[in-house]
């Protein structure tokens, strides 16, 4: 009689990679049933840990402060427990939300009497039991720093983990350019000099001196407030060994970066991934001309780029080499129309536009041709009419011919053509100012073989908006441009000539900000069209081939 095999008499590595699939619930009750199960699933999951503790300022309720302390002096009970040390690979230290009960109110930051951040001070007690528990995790690879502006950043002892740590992310403000931080320090990451990944937000032009022995660093993303003399150029011009990077992602007022020339042999000769992002004030004014200049003198080819704004420059270099590039993303810069805009302004701007997308479609494409793999053109945003100024009612004509013919959509028969010529293209995002070019987008997309996924942005919309401190009416309005948008797709139709069987399979469609959708046969008129995601799995479960009606 052959012996029955059981759970138990797989290797752990293979336990481990079927656990691996199990959310951390179940992976909690699986850790009960017995020793050697436990053994396999603590690994999973306790490899990341996330710390949260505030610190109450004076005005802030009594409790608080209690509840603070009691949640740090808890990380000294819990610094012994072995599974910790030997299992975590990546720690979160985030900060909680203080209440503040001068205005009765949670607040992520305090501030001083003059409305400028304050840095906060924790005890030397509670620095102590902080380091000793963060410094027991002897397997730690990745530390995320999510806390803003206290001593614990500058105070720390974080040596014993310094051949370890080879990933740090402290660019947890770079995503508000309008606080007043207060002059602070990273000193405790100096010992960090292993690193290969660094996410870094620069708030003043000390914040980078601990960070200027990185000779493994691969990958940088990059942030800084260009007003207080912090800068990508700084940065680099401040290291004292070279490294090569692979990846580069930076963000600052990109109009203010100066030249990167003498930089590039030391650190960019080996880039293979390039995101440029600028603060929203500063998008439409972007330009790193001298970037893409110095990135072709010295011969760097990019397979990865991903950037706001167009220029004369990066069309020269993105044609100064061929199937190379993987991965093209540009977001279009807006137009700079104001109010006192003339039809003679708004056509030279067209015309630019115009030039750089067609140069795109018919050179630059089809040169990656047999490399791209995912192409994102995101549309700029429509003309402004013009509210004074003489000949307002001809400038406003020229408006509505231009907005109506958007030169980065996907209508244009060039970009049919050099989309066909991508056999290897398997992600595709394109989008509208207005509501254009769905119809369009559709049957070139189910065309070609090799994609699996379409995205459309409708009305420039990036995504789904965050409507927190939106007004009932704003939330009204959003909701019926969105069912107006809904019932435009969803009236869409299309034959399917020259479709490739199992398209609808094969494509996912997500029209933003609408819904994920899904192409559906209906075959009472015999036609393709577009249904919302739920509605098509609701009729496919009860067998109706009609579509449901969707009401916002």
């Amino acid at each position: 009689m052959e012996k029955r095999i059981s759970l138990l008499d797989l290797p752990v590595e293979i336990l481990q990679e079927v656990f691996a699939l199990l959310e951390n619930e179940t992976l909690k009750n699986l850790r009960l049933a017995n020793s050697t199960i436990n053994g396999a699933a603590s690994p999973l999951l306790f490899r990341k840990i996330v710390l949260r503790f505030p610190l109450i300022d004076e005005g802030a309720v009594p409790f608080g402060q209690q509840r603070t302390t009691r949640k740090i002096e808890d990380l000294e009970c819990v610094e012994s427990l072995q599974f910790l040390a030997t299992n975590v690979h990546e720690l979160i230290i985030k900060q909680d939300p203080v209440y503040d009960k001068r205005n009765e109110a949670p607040v992520n930051y305090a501030y001083d009497d003059d409305g400028l951040m304050a840095l906060w001070t924790y005890p030397r007690g509670h620095v102590t039991i902080i380091q000793n528990f963060i410094c027991s995790l002897k397997k730690v690879k990745t530390i995320r720093w999510d806390r803003a502006c206290s001593n614990l950043a500058s105070d720390l002892d974080l040596s014993p983990l310094a051949s370890t740590v080879t990933s740090l992310d402290v660019g947890l403000l770079a995503w508000n350019w309008d606080l007043d931080l207060p002059e602070t320090t990273f000193g405790a990451f100096k010992v960090f000099t292993n690193l290969t990944s660094l996410d870094i937000f620069l708030s003043n032009g000390e914040t980078s001196s601990p960070f200027t022995y990185l000779p493994h660093l691969k990958y940088l993303t990059f942030a800084s407030i260009i007003t207080l003399g912090a800068s990508l150029f700084d940065f680099l011009n401040a290291q004292t060994v070279p490294f090569k990077l692979k990846s580069l992602n930076f963000n600052h007022r990109l109009d203010s970066l100066p030249a990167l020339d003498h930089l590039i042999p030391k650190f960019l000769s080996e880039l293979q991934s390039l995101t440029i992002r600028g603060p929203k004030a500063s998008v439409g004014h972007a330009y790193v001309g001298s970037l893409w200049s110095s990135l072709l003198a010295h011969k760097v080819a990019l397979r990865h780029i991903d950037v706001y704004s167009q220029s004369p420059e990066l069309l020269e270099y993105l044609l100064s080499y061929r199937d190379t590039i993987e991965t093209l993303c540009i977001h279009f810069a807006p137009y700079g129309c104001t109010s006192l805009s003339t039809k003679e302004s708004c056509r030279a701007e067209h015309s630019d536009m115009e030039a750089f997308v067609n140069t795109l479609w018919q050179q630059i494409i089809p040169a990656h041709k047999s490399t791209l793999k995912s192409l994102t053109i995101f549309p700029g945003r429509d003309h402004i009419r013009s509210v004074e100024g003489p000949n307002r009612d001809e400038q406003h004509e020229t408006v509505r011919e231009l907005n109506a013919a958007e030169p980065w959509g996907i209508k244009r028969e060039e970009a049919r053509r050099s989309l066909a010529l991508c056999d290897r293209l398997e992600y595709l995002q394109m989008g509208s100012a207005s509501s254009h070019g769905v119809q369009e987008a559709i049957d070139v997309a189910a065309t070609l073989p090799g994609l699996r996924t379409l995205k459309y942005n409708l009305r420039g919309y990036s995504g789904p908006p965050k409507m927190d401190a939106w007004c009932g009416t704003g939330i009204l309005r959003f909701l019926r441009l969105v069912r107006d948008m809904r019932d435009c797709v969803q009236d869409a139709r299309w034959s399917g000539d020259g479709w490739p069987e199992g398209v609808a399979e094969r494509l996912t469609i997500e029209i933003v900000p609408v819904a994920e959708m899904k192409l559906v046969r209906d075959e009472v008129i015999g036609m393709w069209r577009l249904r919302d995601k739920t509605a098509a799995r609701q009729a496919q479960e009860s067998g109706d081939s009609y579509p449901i009606p969707l009401d916002i």
